[in-house]
């Protein structure tokens, strides 16, 4: 069978990455004839070499966007849609979420989501600590991680206990692998349970984890590690 033309390659990898991916990652997926082709035997090829040497052979079948420093191609479709995929689902989501996951600048993310906004496609809604989070347009905004049987305070503090065992602390990361659920979702968790003052949270210094794995604080800018139950009496 013959190797698929570098656009088809492109199109059906980023169709299996929600549409876009950073241009730097692509070697890693590719052939080795196909790397050899296109001169990246080496490692740790910069993404504006790549670039140079596939935007040729595209077609103008897709687009760059930069990010900061970070180079990103995706397939060409209204920005909006990206916004929109990353809501679906029950869950209201904070747009800081919403915007680290996606290959857009903060100026060109705010705008898509004001005039989603505008057009009544989301809504912008506040929790208790005055938090901007949103939502689908026609979405309960009263739904909550509650509402979902799959994703519950009583799973949560299941597999808290099940880790504690008489430890107190209980890493995050080995936390987040034991439930396994959506990134978000449990983030959203610990945000919900930390503002309720059931749990404390923790730096400590995990190095055999990735920092992915870890809570990110948004008001401290800082990556936790462990949390704490607070043990009502």
């Amino acid at each position: 069978m013959s190797e698929k033309s570098i656009p088809d390659f492109i199109q059906s990898l980023l169709e299996q990455h929600k549409g876009f991916m950073k241009v730097k990652d692509l070697p890693e997926s590719m052939s080795f004839d196909m790397k050899r082709k296109l001169g990246f035997m080496k490692k740790n090829v910069s993404a504006g070499t790549i670039r140079k040497a596939i935007e040729p052979l595209l077609e103008d079948r897709f687009i760059f966007n930069k990010k900061g420093s970070v180079l990103y191609i995706l397939i060409p479709c209204d920005p909006s849609e990206f916004v929109i995929n990353a809501l679906n689902s029950e869950e209201a989501v904070s747009p800081k979420v919403i915007a680290n996951t996606l290959p857009f600048s903060t100026s060109d993310f705010i705008g898509i989501v004001n005039e989603l906004s505008e057009s009544g496609r989301i809504k912008i809604i506040l929790n208790e600590k005055f938090e901007a989070r949103i939502v689908l347009s026609g979405m309960n905004e009263d739904r909550s991680i509650k509402s979902s049987g799959e994703y519950t305070r009583e799973r949560f503090k299941d597999a808290f206990d099940e880790l504690e065992r008489g430890k107190i602390f209980v890493n995050i990361p080995e936390l987040r692998k034991k439930l396994n659920w959506p990134h978000d979702v449990f983030d959203e968790m610990i945000r919900k349970l930390r503002d309720d003052r059931e749990i404390q949270l923790h730096v400590t210094d995990l190095t055999i984890f990735e920092p992915e794995e870890f809570f990110y604080d948004e008001d401290d800018n800082s990556r936790m590690g462990m949390v704490t139950w607070n043990d009502k009496q």
